[in-house]
């Protein structure tokens, strides 16, 4: 179910992610900071950030009554999560936004930076279940700031228009099952492929 919406998601974050770190240093900073105080935010909240998530949008992901749409929320959502963990790093030089690195990935490679062992796989599940079994966008958005911090405390990358297009698509029941399983899959599947690498060296 609405995959052409889901790729329309992806696109307009990959393309506000290269407006946002393509301009001069200063403005570059200036717009990070602006996002880094949205993060726990309603979209539309805070005004500082309106140019960033409205601007060029679609008519169509636009919310109505007052209350975002899920496109504003998948957006505004990954964007803000981008600037607090790019912080510290200037994103010309060392971009946290890698394509191909998965939520589940991310947490994946988490474990490694954390010793690599059941212990630290035990301890990063925690935290990662907790954004997994969120019962919302609102909730999901609250504990997936804790966890791109620890995300960013291990230089650990993730790919965030992959990222808006998940959050969007688990705000429809329906979708919400297989964006877990994805998680899911990724977050053992990338250990097992680093295991492999390390036995064959």
């Amino acid at each position: 179910m609405g995959e052409s919406k889901a790729d329309a998601v992806f696109r307009q974050t990959e393309r506000r992610l290269f407006r946002l770190t393509a301009g001069d240093d200063g403005a570059v900073r200036g717009k990070l900071a602006d996002l880094r105080r949205g993060a726990g935010k309603k979209p539309g909240e805070d005004p500082r950030v309106w140019g960033i998530l409205f601007s060029e949008l679609p008519e169509e992901m636009y919310g109505k009554k007052g209350e975002p749409s899920r496109e504003e929320w998948a957006i505004h959502t990954a964007l803000t999560l981008f600037a607090v963990h790019q912080q510290g790093n200037d994103p010309k030089q060392h971009s946290m936004n890698q394509k191909g690195i998965s939520l589940g990935a991310a947490a994946s490679r988490l474990v490694a930076a954390d010793g690599g062992d059941d212990d630290a796989r035990e301890r990063v599940a925690r935290r990662f279940h907790q954004v997994v079994l969120a019962p919302d966008i609102s909730a999901r958005a609250y504990y997936l700031r804790s966890f791109i911090q620890l995300l960013r405390s291990n230089d650990i990358p993730l790919d965030y228009p992959m990222l808006a297009r998940d959050l969007w698509l688990s705000q429809f029941p329906e979708c919400e099952t297989q964006v877990r399983l994805q998680w899911g899959q990724d977050f053992y599947r990338w250990h097992h492929d680093e295991e492999g690498k390390d036995e064959e060296s």
